[in-house]
């Protein structure tokens, strides 16, 4: 087929794109070649993966099919990640080893059309396992080529049930029990698999206990002392304690006194336990302990100020005193008020322009799945600018939360007029994406992309929490200008900038991110595996292994991309979530040693 009066460098990328489509479904094909000749009731069949709703339910076929093959081995210490190499796709699979010389194999395969198979939906998947002895495999293997990608010596033994165990928690997710060419195909089971099992050797939590977890913050403690003037550079919350309490060298040395005290406890260890129990990557351990420690911030910083912190003392002043209180006590209170909402609306503003440039971003990697006409992005953008327009009007006349974000008061000047116009434009532009498929419209409530912090995403509290670090910089960079840093002007304007519900986990997420620089490595990259990868040295550590696996689920999001079938970033990103996904939800193993609490 040819195509004429198109450039060669689009017809070959065209021809490239449908013939990885078409190559998806190639591994389904060869697979099925296999089951002719092997009765229905043989063990030797393959096992179409359809669990029952509940883990290890007897009437479960795949759980009957495990016990059929308890007759001989059912352990292994390695694996191999193979993959064809006929056809463009390079259909994977996995070899489990098993301990008596025979072996499993374990792949996915779409079961549907290739046209579902790229859609975002995606078709239905086929997860198979399907047992072999050496010699069957050898005699298969010989009629088909393949590569080794990785041979993973775990040096420790697994079962075929811990495999099981993964593949469901796969299917039990709504979005990895579809196959979709450019996500949860082949590659995805493979390498989740394999990295499930990687980091249930690592074990990473049982290095954990209350000994050493006590011992870490005692370290973070005395890293607190030693560091201190790097680490006031590198975060502003520090240099806000030093700003209430100047004739102090440390001043936030009792409050991190009650913060290490505080997580010393029982419950400080199981909240601890618990994050580093769901941490798949090692690169989200920092996160998943500041999520997991704000919580225990507003009790550590009554504990401080009741054993005479000054620094807790005056934050908790900043916190929990009424504006009216604070503006009544100073006479520069005025000018510091106007000098903390100037600055709040400008960090409003430019950051809403900051984080629209990154919506529009992901909205063109979402286009490349999910197309928008050219008459429906017009009026998109007409209906937004819109709302934007009367954004400001709608927010004076609400009677709702809206009130309590602590920005309506500056709404009716000039400056404040335009800040929200940014907001709503901008806010009612991704609302109106979100919900193309949706017959509603949109409200004020609705237009306001900045929630508060009850109800806001991860990705709306970094925002907020990047704003609020703004808006405080700025506001003590102009006190210093003007000769006006005293500790009360330092709380007022802590409070106009924690006041507002929009930034009110500013002091929470400050001091967590404070803590988790200050800790200690928790994560020890000990040997415990050998993976011999090809074109590659041998690894022989987790996280190194996660780096190698890092770096395929790259290579695959960018030939997605090439093949104008999803954006990379969004590819990579998804398929990392999904992996945390399956770990976090693997069923306890029957073999206590791995379990889970």
């Amino acid at each position: 087929m040819k195509f004429k009066g198109l450039p060669s460098s689009l017809v070959n990328n065209r021809l490239s794109r449908e013939e990885n489509i078409r190559g998806s479904s190639g591994s389904s094909a060869a697979f099925f070649l296999r089951t002719f000749g092997v009765d229905s009731h043989d063990r030797r069949r393959p096992c179409l993966m359809e669990f029952h709703s509940d883990w290890q339910h007897p009437d479960c076929k795949v759980i009957r099919w495990y016990r059929d093959q308890q007759v001989s081995s059912t352990r292994f210490r390695s694996i191999q990640h193979r993959r064809n190499t006929d056809n463009v796709f390079l259909h994977e699979f996995l070899l489990l080893e098993l301990s008596d010389g025979s072996v499993c194999r374990v792949e996915r395969t779409g079961d549907g059309s290739n046209v579902d198979a790229i859609r975002n939906v995606g078709c239905l998947a086929a997860d198979y396992i399907q047992w072999f002895t050496a010699s069957e495999y050898n005699t298969y293997a010989a009629r088909n080529t393949t590569e080794l990608i990785a041979h993973v010596d775990f040096h420790h033994d697994f079962d075929i049930e811990d495999v099981l165990a993964i593949c469901y928690a796969i299917q039990r997710w709504r979005r990895t029990s579809s196959y979709t060419l450019q996500r949860f195909n082949c590659y995805f089971l493979c390498g989740t698999v394999l990295l499930v099992l990687a980091r249930r050797l690592a074990q990473w939590e049982r290095i954990l206990t209350p000994d050493t977890w006590r011992s870490a913050l005692q370290q973070a403690r005395e890293r607190l002392h030693l560091q201190s003037h790097h680490l006031k550079e590198q975060h502003l919350f520090l240099r806000v304690c030093q700003m209430l309490e100047p004739d102090n060298s440390n001043p936030a040395d009792v409050l991190f006194g009650a913060l290490t005290e505080g997580l010393s406890s029982r419950k400080g260890y199981e909240t601890a336990y618990r994050a580093l129990a769901g941490t798949l990557w090692r690169e989200s351990w920092g996160q998943a302990i500041t999520t997991a420690f704000a919580q225990h911030v507003e009790d550590v910083l009554t504990s401080a100020s009741e054993r005479g912190g000054m620094c807790a003392e005056r934050l908790k002043l900043a916190t929990t005193a009424k504006r009216h209180e604070l503006m009544g006590n100073s006479g520069s209170s005025a000018m510091v008020h106007g000098i903390a909402e100037k600055q709040a609306l400008c960090a409003v503003r430019d950051g809403m322009v900051h984080l629209n440039k990154a919506l529009e971003e992901r909205h063109r990697m979402d286009s490349m799945e999910h197309p928008t006409s050219r008459s429906r992005r017009l009026m998109i953008s007409l209906a937004a600018n819109a709302l934007g327009i009367l954004f400001p009007v709608q927010l004076a006349l609400s009677r709702s939360d809206m009130e309590e974000w602590g920005f309506k008061g500056e709404c009716g000047l000039a400056r404040g007029v335009l800040t929200a116009v940014t907001v709503g434009t901008i806010s009612a532009r991704r609302r109106l994406r979100e919900r193309e498929n949706e017959k509603r419209g949109i409200s004020v409530e609705d237009t306001a992309l900045a929630e508060n912090s009850k109800s806001a995403s991860e990705f709306t509290l970094q925002a907020n929490y990047e704003m609020a670090d703004r808006a405080l910089k700025e506001t003590l960079a102009e006190l210093q200008r003007n000769n006006m840093v005293t500790y009360y002007n330092v709380v007022i304007a802590l409070h106009m900038i924690l006041s507002k519900n929009l930034w009110n986990w500013w002091l929470k997420l400050s001091i967590c991110k404070v803590l988790v620089d200050i800790l200690p490595d928790l994560l020890p990259d000990r040997e415990q595996l050998t993976i011999k990868a090809s074109g590659q040295g041998e690894i022989k550590t987790f996280i190194q292994y996660q780096e190698f696996m890092r770096g395929r689920i790259r290579q695959h999001a960018n030939r997605v991309e090439q093949f104008r079938l999803a954006a990379a970033q969004l590819v990579y990103q998804d398929i990392q979530d999904a992996v945390t996904d399956v770990w976090q939800s693997v069923p306890l193993s029957t073999n206590k040693e791995y379990q889970r609490h």
